[in-house]
């Protein structure tokens, strides 16, 4: 989130923001502004988040029955954010090793390094080998691929737009963002109360509308 001040006037960019507290990350605060411009990746009132601790007992759910199913449990999830929210999830609520791809393993550091504390292993290394070759284990990575196991491999993804189902090529999907649903977005707007609101990506054209049915000045972004 960016503010910039200019000739007596604010400006807040809200980038895509999380209004709800995860297991790594803080809701964004209120910011006093006279012009948002607020992303609107899920500014559609179908896209309404189950509760978050309902969503982390699912996954919690679905590890446990693909393990006890012979299998390994898989996650496609963003590199930077569901990745070490996910990793966090594990290491809170179960003894599993997780093991992680690349460019989720260069992100976590990162967030080590930053203060948060995350237990993962690099794909690659002697220790992954070991886990994923003998033992119950969850595999995260930002992307579908190959997993070095003489098992087979269950794939779910974790992302908002699993809220219209379980796409093609995966075993199970998770409503798990890292951005604010529909009512987080409303809720932040009306909170802050901003002058003028411009809406820009996703439902951007439909959230302006519904804002100004509430009495804000609001324009989709071009």
């Amino acid at each position: 989130m960016f503010r910039l001040d200019i000739g007596g006037e604010s400006l807040v960019y809200t980038g895509d923001i999380n209004t709800v507290q995860t297991l790594t990350t803080n809701p964004a605060e209120p910011v006093d502004a006279d012009v948002f411009i607020i992303e609107t990746t899920y500014g559609h009132p179908d896209y309404v988040f189950p509760p978050r601790h309902e969503t982390e007992a699912w996954i919690l759910k679905w590890v446990s029955k693909t393990i006890a199913e012979g299998a390994l449990p898989a996650f496609k999830s963003y590199s930077i954010g569901k990745s070490q929210e996910l990793i966090k999830l594990f290491n809170t609520y179960t003894s599993l090793p997780v093991v992680v791809g690349k460019t989720v393993a260069n992100a976590s550091k990162t967030y080590v390094e930053n203060g948060v504390a995350l237990d993962f292993i690099r794909l690659g290394t002697k220790d992954a080998a070991e886990v994923l070759g003998g033992g119950e284990a969850v595999y995260i990575d930002s992307q579908v691929r190959s997993v070095p196991v003489h098992r087979r491999v269950k794939w779910a993804t974790v992302t908002g737009w699993a809220v219209r189902g379980c796409p093609e090529g995966f075993d199970a999907a998770f409503p798990l963002s890292s951005h604010a649903d529909y009512r987080g977005l409303l809720n932040y707007v009306e909170e802050n109360r901003p002058r003028k609101v411009y809406t820009i990506h996703g439902f951007s054209q439909l959230f302006a509308k519904t804002l100004r049915l509430r009495g804000f000045d609001a324009s989709p972004f071009t």
